[in-house]
């Protein structure tokens, strides 16, 4: 399973090994050539959303506030910039 970002951070602080969960998300897959010349291939999911399963567990949930960004110029950097806390 593929997961990025503020998602990956919340599965980090709030699963463990072993937890079942309930995933969507979308099937991917990516074809490369190894070192040794041989093609592999992987098949993963990218989750868009997940969470424990409730058959298997009980949850208590915590709304997070996503960080706010501000796009802006400066003087000595004319371009514009992203400015995130």
């Amino acid at each position: 399973m593929v997961v990025w970002r503020d998602q990956a951070k919340h599965a980090a602080e709030t699963l463990s090994k072993g937890n079942r969960l309930v995933v969507l998300g979308r099937l991917q897959q990516r074809n490369w050539t190894a070192e040794d010349g041989s093609a592999r291939s992987v098949v993963e999911v990218v989750a868009e959303e997940m969470g424990p399963s409730l058959r298997w567990a009980t949850a208590t949930t915590t709304r997070t506030t996503r960080a706010t960004c501000e796009l802006g110029t400066s003087r000595d950097a004319p371009d514009a910039t992203l400015s995130c806390p």
